[in-house]
């Protein structure tokens, strides 16, 4: 047994609470803890020109691409590309001409089909494609191939498209592209606008030989030339063209497959990851993978793409990553980024986004996700209350704009840290406890599985819908608050006891009348001596009062002790003194008078509950008014009520006696 001295365990004590203190601190700033990268993209980082916009295509083309096939010509220490896509692809309307998301510094050298050469012209956005009269015929299989090269853009409002850069000791060269949300076109010809899937991607890559490229999909075969590889990547899932990328760099290699229990299912795994970072990276990555796929099976039901991979392929961007079909981009192998873009293949990938407008479909469920983990995956839970709480402040500091994104020509306004990211990923956690675990999950699992959304698009609409499915409640008004509007919740709660029983008056204090009501379940902790009660308040007013019967006195209450609501910081009083000795009530056949208190301010209100707190009258006296006689309204009966008295510092309520008619 080992004896240490009063001064060592103090100081043991206190260098663990200053470690821990340290750890929190630095969840903002650049510290490896799992807090960081709550979101997998950092607008912060965008390369910005003055007033730079983006639009996509002109005109939407309605196509539905059986194929596309990307043969292209890489070398990673040049910001160069030569290549061509073949495309097999029908329209749900004809039109004489067919566009294709291409910017002008890629210059198309030719388009063929099987029967001849197809007509183009390109402006700076779009490549037209002509067939002449024959023109494009709705539901006709047409098959193309586009000829192109040049110097892929720097694109001023996205997050490097198509970027080389050199990492390790050695500088190694690396090549990457991340396309979302308007970066196809400055690499390879696209129909990059949402609402377009490809069945089935092909990505042939040449590249010189001792560099590996990771892609989408299962790693068909390598061929090899004499000074050069050719990799040849294909992926048998529908795919929007934004999720295809890939990168270049002399990479180790990590294989895994991982068993998913409770199931026949297994995983199979492959991950690129710089030599010079192996060491860190295997570890984590062997470790802490599979309970993240595991926790999300169980939640949300199998890996979408179990007959191919998940893997990652390590990039240089700043910190975050990019949730590339079945082979995630990463910056680095922080824990909450590992979570994140692993959580998109279900959220974002397997059902995506319809519009911009809904990134936090993506965005939002991914954030939120990284939750389930630090819950209890890791250090026993130590980080989730963080999560909780640091989430929420990051959320308040945006008390304007909303998760809908209204503009969506800026890539900093679709992907706005603290709206997309933050406020939409305590928005789903809120909604756990409004919800119940069961309810919520089994509406989540039915809108994955749904055949209409199900690799295909979804809007904000399609979630609400499900989530109501599965919970028979009308969540309208959680959605036009906290999702379409703007601002959170303000509460001040104030309480008394009085024999035996505990009254509590909350009430919401926005000026704004646009942001009433929110109308939440609302939690209230009760704490006893030696014990504690957790109420659950249901608030659908401005102002309600409760009642519950409690013998025991009550020591404090605390307002959403779990942090569970998406609210400013609630003002919590307790009242002590008695409204009875500041007015007077006297009650009769139909009639009640009240005699109110001298120092009665302007700014005062008397209000008048049933038991059940519901607001039925309120009056503020006029300026040196100090007596009322009013009648009772004919709906009112005969029993209990509560009387309030409101002041600007306190509130004090008593109980009113109704007498027979």
């Amino acid at each position: 047994m080992q004896h240490f001295s009063i001064a060592a365990v103090i100081f043991a004590v206190m260098s663990r609470l200053l470690i821990i203190a340290f750890l929190l601190s630095a969840l903002y700033a650049k510290a490896q803890s799992p807090l960081d990268h709550a979101g997998c993209k950092h607008p912060e980082h965008i390369i910005q020109g003055l007033q730079a916009r983006s639009q996509v295509s002109a005109d939407f083309m309605p196509v539905r691409i059986q194929s596309q096939e990307l043969r292209i010509i890489l070398n990673p220490d040049q910001r160069y590309i030569t290549g061509e896509v073949e495309y097999v692809l029908s329209l749900s309307s004809s039109r004489q001409e067919l566009a294709v998301d291409l910017d002008a510094a890629l210059r198309v050298d030719s388009v063929w089909s099987p029967v001849g050469a197809i007509s183009f012209r390109q402006n700076d956005l779009q490549l037209w494609l002509n067939r002449g009269a024959a023109g494009w015929q709705a539901d006709s299989l047409y098959r193309f191939t586009i000829r192109y090269a040049g110097i892929p853009p720097v694109n001023p409002n996205g997050f490097g498209s198509f970027m080389t850069a050199k990492h390790g000791p050695d500088s190694v060269p690396v090549l990457w592209t991340l396309s979302q949300p308007y970066g196809c076109r400055d690499w390879w010809p696209a129909f990059q606008a949402l609402g377009i899937r490809a069945d089935t991607t092909r990505l042939v890559a040449n590249i010189p030989i001792g560099m590996r490229v990771g892609g989408p999909g299962l790693l068909k075969r390598i061929d090899t030339l004499a000074n050069r590889v050719v990799y040849h990547w294909e992926h048998a899932y529908s795919m929007p063209p934004y999720l295809l990328g890939l990168a270049v760099s002399e990479y180790e290699v990590l294989e895994q497959r991982i068993p998913i229990a409770g199931t026949n299912d297994t995983v199979y795994v492959l991950d690129y990851v710089y030599l010079e970072d192996t060491a860190y990276a295997f570890p984590r990555l062997r470790t802490l993978l599979p309970p993240m796929l595991q926790r999300f099976s169980d939640r949300f039901g199998p890996y979408p793409y179990l007959r191919e991979k998940y893997g990652h392929m390590q990039i240089s961007i700043f910190s975050g990553g990019m949730e590339h079909s079945t082979m995630s981009s990463m910056g680095s192998w922080d824990y909450s980024l590992m979570v994140h873009e692993l959580a998109h293949q279900w959220f974002g990938n397997m059902v995506t986004c319809a519009s911009w407008r809904d990134i936090w479909v993506n965005e939002g469920f991914a954030t939120w996700m990284v939750s389930l983990c630090l819950e209890d995956l890791l250090d026993n839970g130590f980080w989730w209350p963080g999560w909780k709480r640091l989430t929420r402040e990051s959320a308040w500091r945006v008390p304007h704009g909303s998760i809908y994104v209204r503009d969506t020509a800026l890539t900093t306004t679709i992907f706005f840290q603290r709206l997309t990211y933050h406020k939409a990923s305590f928005v789903l956690h809120a909604l756990r406890y409004q919800l119940g675990d069961s309810v919520l999950f089994a509406g989540l699992r039915n809108y994955l599985n749904d055949p209409m959304l199900q690799w295909a698009f979804a809007t904000t609409e399609h979630i609400r819908f499900h989530l109501e499915q599965a919970s028979g409640k009308d969540l309208r008004n959680y959605f036009d608050r906290y999702i379409y509007g703007e601002g959170y919740p303000h509460y001040l709660l104030r309480w008394t006891q009085d024999n035996g029983q505990l009254f509590l008056h909350v009430q919401q204090q926005q000026p704004n009348p646009q942001l009433f009501p929110f109308q939440l379940d609302l939690p209230v902790r009760v704490y006893l001596a030696g014990d504690s009660i957790d109420l659950r308040l249901p608030f659908a007013g401005e102002q309600q009062t409760y009642r519950f019967d409690l013998a025991s006195a009550v020591d404090s209450l605390v307002f959403d002790p779990d942090i569970n609501i998406l609210m400013l910081p609630a003002v919590v009083q307790r009242q002590t003194a008695a409204i009875a000795g500041k007015i007077k009530v006297l009650t009769g056949e139909g009639l009640w008078q009240v005699e109110l208190p001298i120092d009665a301010s302007p700014n005062d209100e008397l209000q008048l509950f049933d038991l059940q707190g519901r607001l039925l009258w309120q009056y503020r006296p006029a300026a040196g008014e100090r007596s009322l006689v009013l009648p009772w309204e004919p709906n009112w009966k005969a029993g209990i009520y509560v009387l309030g008295w409101q002041s600007e510092n306190d509130r004090q309520v008593q109980k009113i006696s109704l007498l027979n008619r």
